[in-house]
Order: C-alpha cells, then structure tokens, then sequence
C-alpha cells in the first residue's frame, strides 16, 4: 500500500537523518516506479526538503512537528473530531469531521434540521462551520455511516445464509440479543418477493421497500451512491446498511452504472473521492500521498471479487419478480414514483 511505503520512508529518515531516492529505490526495487512519486508528494507536502549536501533530502516542517508528537510511528487513522456548527453567530451543533469534510465552501446543505449555505469553514484552531441560512435548492446531500466498523462482505453473505436457513447453531456464536435481533429480522421475511437477480424485496423499516443485497457495508454503499448518481426525482428516498437498501420506489438494477472490475472501481473511486474520504479509515500517514495514490489506496480498500462478480449479475440479469407476490400496492412495480422503478412486464 503507498501509505505504508510512505510511512517506511519516514522510518528510513528516522535512522538515518537523510536519504536519497536512489538509495530507497535500492532499497524497494519492487517499488521502483511508485517511488519517486511519493517522494514528489512528501516534498510538496512539507515532509521532505533538500539538505546542504546535494542528492540527499532531509526532514522538512511536517516531519519535524509529527516527531515531536510522537506520531512517525504509527500509522493508525486519525480520531474523529467535532466541529462547531454556527449559524448567524450562533453555536447550533456539534457535527463529526467525517462530515465537515464532504463540504466546500458556497455549497448548500442540510444539516441539523436547516437549510444552510456554507460560508467558511475552519479546521485549524477552532474548528468551525460557519453558515447561513439558504433556499433549500440545488442541496449537496451529505452522508454519515455512524461510529460502527464497516460489516464485510464475506460476513453479510454469512447472515444471509442464516436468515435464509432459520437456523441457528451455537457454533454460530449467536447470543440472546443477536438472536431476538435475528428472530425480528425473520419475521420481516415470511413471505420474500425474488427478483430474477437474486434480490429479495421485503418492507423496510424506514421506507416502503427494502431490498436485501448481503453486499457488506461497502458494497452497498456503492450500489446506494451508484443510484443516487442516477438523478432520482426529490421525493426518492434511499439508505444502505450491510444487508441492503431501504427505498421508497422500485428500482430497475439492470439499468445502474455499476462497476465490475478494478478499473471501474477506481474510476468510481476517483468521481465519490470525497464521500470515501469520510467512510474510509485511511491511516496517517495516507495524507503524505499524492491524490492519485491516495485514490490507488482507497480502491485496495474498498475492491471485492465477490461485490464485482455481483454487479455484473445484476446487470446481466433484471429486476423481474420471480418469486413471490408483492406484500402491498406500495411495492409493485407499476406504482411509478420515480424513473427508477421497474414497470412490470405483463405476461
């Protein structure tokens, strides 16, 4: 990973007081051609400058000031910090950095129960966002997965399995909360709609429908931000977990702009970089790469063989019910509250 390959830079300038590329080109002969880039980007960020004797670099100003915080050594991401939100003057909350930093500057939001227009935002010494109040139109929709560890893939298909079985094993380690939790949750799918995808379709606790992907926490947030980039009308609502999506209309899977491979999901990567940057817990020293290699690292994180091999079955397949009959009007297809709902095709 580029961040750990940064972070043994910094090692090597530890011990040795000053280091050459060259010197730590020999060093990593694997990472010949990641090298210079990191190089490039420690010296613009201020963690590297050259020294008096030439073709040797030596610590710069960021350097020095994370050494006296004894934070060279460890590489773990940074802690969350609550930032003041102040509107007219007024203190009116407290919001997570995670959140901060999907804003710029001119942006409207809503947050705290207000249509607001960010005016400035401060994230040295008081951390601060400062803020007016707005029209409410053309809002940035900001995003918050909470304080939770994100659920992998590999453990969502697991809990799929077990929901779709009933059974519960003490190997499994379920424990009596987990148990009425998931004693709740099988209630909710007595009777299961079956889409031709594999998608199941069983009401939602905060929408009309929900459609369970066991796609893991990440996945689905690709496949809820996938649907949001495809302009859904105002009145459509959507959210994810690590067991699927919560909407209020039907959506046609087939027709999302879904990645299927590494290359797609870099370049999905790069268009929501901002959005992962709250989501992923990208260690520290990740703020010494270049955006490019940054964006390299957050597609290491997020890529599954499993999630990839999934989309393509979603588009390869439709969102044709095949099993079972929908619970109520509101989740047919033919109720249309928006583009993305499926019109049924009458047999």
């Amino acid at each position: 990973m580029p961040s750990v390959l940064s972070q043994q830079i910094i090692s090597c300038l530890y011990e040795k007081r000053r280091i050459s590329l060259q010197a730590l080109q020999s060093l990593f002969p694997e990472h010949h051609k990641t090298l210079p880039s990191i190089f490039a980007s420690l010296e613009k960020k201020g963690w590297l400058n050259h020294s008096n004797i030439k073709g040797l670099l030596q610590g710069g100003r960021q350097y020095h000031s994370h050494l006296m915080e004894y934070k060279i050594w460890g590489n773990f991401p940074e802690s969350e910090e609550e930032y003041i939100l102040e509107v007219s003057g007024q203190a009116i909350a407290d919001i997570p950095r995670s959140i901060v930093s999907q804003m710029d500057l001119g942006e409207n939001v809503f947050i705290a129960g207000r249509h607001l227009k960010i005016t400035a935002i401060d994230t040295l010494q008081s951390r601060r966002v400062v803020a007016v109040p707005s029209t409410g139109l053309n809002e940035k929709q900001l995003a918050w997965v909470g304080k939770g560890i994100p659920v992998s893939y590999e453990l969502s298909q697991a809990m799929g399995k077990i929901l779709k079985t009933g059974r519960i094993r003490h190997k499994e380690c379920l424990f009596h909360r987990t148990e009425k939790l998931f004693r709740q949750e099988k209630e909710r799918e007595t009777k299961p709609v079956i889409l031709q995808n594999g998608i199941q379709v069983v009401p939602g606790k905060t929408a009309p429908l929900c459609f369970r992907t066991f796609l893991g926490s990440m996945g689905n947030l690709i496949l809820e931000w996938s649907i949001r980039d495809a302009n859904p009308a105002e009145d459509f609502f959507i959210t994810s977990d690590e067991m699927g999506l919560e909407c209020s209309g039907w959506i046609k899977f087939e027709q999302i702009n879904l990645p299927t491979d590494r290359q797609m999901f870099q370049a999905w990567v790069e268009r929501h970089f901002k959005l992962l940057s709250a989501f992923i817990p990208l260690n520290l020293f990740c703020k010494t790469l270049s955006k490019d290699l940054v964006i390299e690292e957050m597609t290491d994180f997020i890529y599954d063989d499993g999630v990839a091999a999934t989309f393509a079955r979603y588009l390869a397949g439709t969102s044709n019910v095949i099993s079972g009959n929908p619970i109520d009007s509101i989740m047919h297809p033919d109720i249309s509250l928006s583009f993305l709902m499926a019109k049924k095709t009458k047999s």
